[in-house]
């Protein structure tokens, strides 16, 4: 699958202090590409610039994870089963509220309760605010009041 192919070989990127920027100059080069720019979290154009490079259209991606399910959403691809390359979005939730921000991820598997996923802007502590991309397992969980909660899949619109 392309999509999981191009993903994985991103495995191990990593970012300079505080979003400033990328230590090795083509990634940072391909990711100011999809529109990263310096400060911004950019898990959400780490997704878009693996589907842009998928052939895949990464016009529903923006840099919010937000507007991103947004985007989705209103476009009728917003889907609560995943399959191999989609995006997967979480929201961060506080005492059972959501807040306008999250995290986004490329789906790889499921196993279990967990899903297998590659991500940017995570550590190996799990953040939605990290250095690398690297490759995740995240506990499935719809319900969480304090944190990520997982809220659906984007899945690509072509076939790929």
């Amino acid at each position: 699958m392309k999509i999981v192919e191009i993903a994985k070989s991103y495995i191990g990127q990593e970012e300079k202090i505080k979003n400033s920027g990328f230590k090795n100059s083509w990634f940072e080069k391909l990711m100011r590409a999809v529109g990263f720019y310096t400060g911004a979290p950019w898990c959400a154009f780490f997704a878009k610039l693996v589907w842009k490079e998928s052939g895949v259209d990464h016009s529903l991606i923006s840099g919010s994870v937000y507007d991103t399910m947004m985007n989705a959403t209103k476009a009728g691809n917003w889907h609560v089963s995943p399959v191999g390359g989609c995006i997967v979005v979480w929201i961060r939730f506080k005492n059972g509220k959501p807040l306008k921000k999250g995290h986004i991820g490329v789906y790889i598997t499921k196993t279990n309760n967990q899903i297998l996923t590659i991500e940017g802007n995570t550590n190996e502590g799990g953040s939605s605010e990290g250095t690398d991309v690297l490759a995740k397992n995240r506990r499935i969980d719809w319900n969480n009041k304090n944190g990520l909660r997982l809220m659906g899949f984007i899945h690509p619109i072509q076939n790929f």
